[in-house]
């Protein structure tokens, strides 16, 4: 965060938002934005935007919106294309993998186990 060169005399009060927030420059970011903790009172705008760009420059934010599971189960469709075509796997196994591996559980089938088709 010092790197940034917008953090200051904040440096230690942001080092210490990022560590509550594991370290989650997104979290980070938000709560910042935000200005409800008091240690984030009288951080400027100007800083804050200097802040987010040296995050997504140095690769700790990406700042392409987040995917939902919808979103994600037609990128895993396309990446899995070949193989639905060659019938390796089929749409229904792709989903099933997307739902396992955002929850562990497709759908809620109680599946403990990633689907095996």
């Amino acid at each position: 965060l010092a790197a940034s060169r917008a953090c200051g005399s904040f440096v230690d009060r942001l080092a210490d938002l990022a560590a509550e927030r594991g370290g989650d420059a997104a979290a980070l970011l938000a709560a910042v934005r935000r200005r409800r903790d008091d240690r984030v009172k009288g951080f400027r705008r100007e800083n804050e935007e200097k802040l987010a760009a040296f995050l997504v420059e140095n690769g700790l934010l990406d700042p392409r919106p987040r995917l939902d599971r919808e979103g994600l189960v037609r990128v895993a469709l396309g990446a899995a294309e070949r193989w639905i075509r060659d019938g390796a796997a089929s749409p229904a196994a792709v989903r099933d993998w997307v739902g396992w591996l955002l929850l562990g559980d497709p759908a809620g089938a109680g599946a403990a186990e990633p689907p095996t088709s």
